[in-house]
């Protein structure tokens, strides 16, 4: 499993060579790639080691760099990287988790982990409120309240487009009291894989 995760490290080294990496790679950063590396090893049992598919390895080197990110990206790469070489859990890899992870800010990653613990998110509004779904985020993800809105907003279309989520909005007419406006924000199937994946543990606090 050494010398797997140490090909990753090779290729990254040799794709940041060709001035495709937006990165001076310096020692520092070696060493810090090295330590991670060796988190994600140590965390899978020796006896379910297994080599990453070949699809997998080369994406991975050339997204190295997410394992340096200190926003929380990191997180969901690292928890990537720990299933595609477990060979218990490598069949939940889907070859678009990383583009994924690629697309998202530290914003959208926060987003998702605080909407994944509690989803899915559902609210009846009265028809008097102006934007339903931004009044659900509100109550329901109370976490987010420092964030500009617009950032909020961008998260969720950002997730969106990525076909994490599935949001709705309807109103429903004719209820005792009166017309009511039912908006819902959740994961699809496809959103609820790549959580299980690449989210952090609820004791991790990467995020």
């Amino acid at each position: 499993m050494a010398r797997q995760l140490g090909t990753l490290c090779e290729q990254a080294v040799k794709t940041a060579r060709l001035g495709l990496f937006p990165l001076q790679w310096t020692a520092a950063l070696q060493d810090k790639l090295d330590t991670r590396l060796a988190d994600v090893s140590l965390s899978v049992p020796e006896e379910r080691h297994a080599e990453a598919p070949i699809w997998f390895s080369g994406a991975a080197a050339k997204n190295i760099h997410l394992l340096l990110d200190d926003t929380g990206l990191q997180a969901l790469f690292s928890n990537l990287l720990k299933c595609a070489i477990d060979r218990d859990r490598q069949g939940k890899v889907h070859p678009a988790f990383i583009k994924i992870i690629e697309a998202l800010s530290p914003d959208d990653a926060r987003f998702l982990s605080l909407h994944s613990a509690i989803e899915p998110l559902k609210e009846e509004l009265t028809s008097q409120v102006r934007n339903p779904m931004r009044e659900l985020i509100r109550r329901r993800i109370p976490e987010l309240d420092e964030l500009p809105q617009a950032a909020i907003d961008a998260s969720i279309d950002n997730l969106r487009g990525l076909s994490v989520v599935h949001s709705s909005v309807s109103n429903i007419v004719g209820l005792d009291r009166g017309s009511v406006t039912r908006v819902e924000l959740k994961l699809n199937q496809f959103g609820r894989n790549f959580c299980e994946v690449c989210l952090p543990d609820s004791t991790d606090d990467d995020l």
